[in-house]
């Protein structure tokens, strides 16, 4: 663990100076839709660039003024990354049929020289869309599922490699997730975040709601308590407030890194560069998830208050809108487009979906009600492709 985080947790000091402002949301409500950057390759739809083009370009007539579009898939990327491996390397057979698929599409825009990130950049701005990169921050299939064929397929090299950097609950059970307490985990993201922002982005969403947990009690945060609080900690006490402490100087540095790497992004397009980030509502403090000092240091520009699981869920919004009060930071809601059913997979078989949206009129009534009570923004996650809802919300 850094000196500097030791420091924080000891001190309380300030990592970093605010700098930059990054860059401010849309100065109207502001409508996201995020596009998880695997749907389209999987059905074939994103088969070619004008495809892509074509989607965004939807969006010219509706609400939406913030298209995000995820470049992981799982552990890997969709294009061609010098950090990660690209979606399909070194895979030699395919669970799904539309896997398979989403890795030939890939590799064909990888040997045209193209990314699909550069092209929704390109395609937002020509319909006045502000476009922000996005990554999944722990996205990894558990290897007991599908006997293993989509952690083999999605989880990456480094995932299989690295075992000893995955989570151990208090229980002593492993989870697939990566640990953020461990430096190679954030090491991996921060040099992912870096990449990303070669490229001419208006900001960028780290989407931390796929998948929590990001701290469990695994060795390498068992070894930075000892650093931090040179004793060993005692495990069987999980709500110690010394592991809240530990988790939010780790997050904080982390967040902190990410904002001055925006600022330096900013410097070098020569215009404002965003920072987004997803939450969990109801367990994003025991995370470590210090999104108060976030938003007063100016580290963040977006906070996206979600939860996981299917949509339909309330929740409180005063306390989030509290700490964004006067700071510049726009509190968005976080709709889960989906309200029943989930992907049935069995090995061999086309995927069974039994997904349902929610209702276009209940889903515009509740951003109305998120509206009327302070919210500044709605993300809709699993959504980009509600161009209905979407051209209904453009009056509210």
């Amino acid at each position: 663990m850094s000196t500097r985080i030791v420091v924080a947790i000891l001190l309380g000091v300030v990592i970093y100076t605010v700098g930059i402002v990054g860059a401010a949301p849309p100065r109207s409500f502001i409508v996201a839709v995020n596009d998880d950057g695997f749907s389209g390759f999987f059905n074939g739809r994103y088969v070619s660039e004008q495809a892509l083009t074509e989607k965004i370009g939807r969006y010219r007539d509706g609400a939406t003024n913030l298209f995000e579009w995820c470049v992981s898939v799982g552990g890997t990327a969709n294009y061609q990354s010098h950090v990660v491996e690209v979606f399909g390397d070194s895979i030699s057979g395919y669970a799904r049929r539309g896997d398979s698929v989403a890795a030939t599409i890939i590799r064909s825009w990888i040997a045209e020289g193209r990314n699909p990130l550069d092209v929704a950049v390109q395609a937002c701005r020509e319909i006045g869309v502000s476009c922000y990169a996005s990554i999944q921050m722990n996205e990894y299939f558990n290897p007991v599922w599908t006997s293993g064929a989509l952690a083999r397929e999605f989880n990456g090299s480094f995932w299989m490699q690295r075992a000893e950097l995955r989570i151990r609950t208090v229980h002593g059970s492993m989870l697939p997730n990566l640990t953020y307490g461990a430096p190679e985990v954030r090491t991996r993201y921060l040099q992912w975040i870096r990449e990303i922002l070669s490229h001419d982005l208006d900001g960028i969403n780290l989407d931390f709601l796929r998948h929590p947990p990001v701290f469990g009690y695994e060795d390498a945060m068992v070894r930075a308590f000892r650093e931090a609080y040179h004793s060993m900690p005692d495990t069987s006490r999980p709500l110690d407030s010394r592991w809240m402490k530990l988790r939010q100087a780790i997050m904080n540095d982390f967040i902190g890194t990410v904002h001055h790497e925006t600022v330096a992004a900013a410097a070098r397009w020569n215009h404002p560069v965003g920072l987004s980030v997803r939450i969990d509502q109801r367990d994003f403090a025991f995370e470590g998830f210090d999104v108060e000092r976030w938003i007063k240091e100016g580290w963040i520009d977006i906070l996206v208050v979600a939860q996981e699981g299917l949509g339909g869920y309330t929740f409180q919004v005063r306390d989030f809108l509290s700490m964004a009060a006067n700071t510049g930071c726009a509190v968005v809601f976080g709709e889960e487009s989906f309200v029943q059913g989930d992907d049935q997979f069995e090995e061999g078989k086309p995927p069974r979906v039994t997904q349902r949206y929610m209702p276009v009129a209940q889903a515009l009534e509740r951003v109305i009600q998120w509206k009327r009570m302070g919210m500044q923004g709605v993300h809709l996650f699993n959504g980009s492709e509600r161009y209905d809802l979407l051209k209904d919300l453009k009056g509210i």
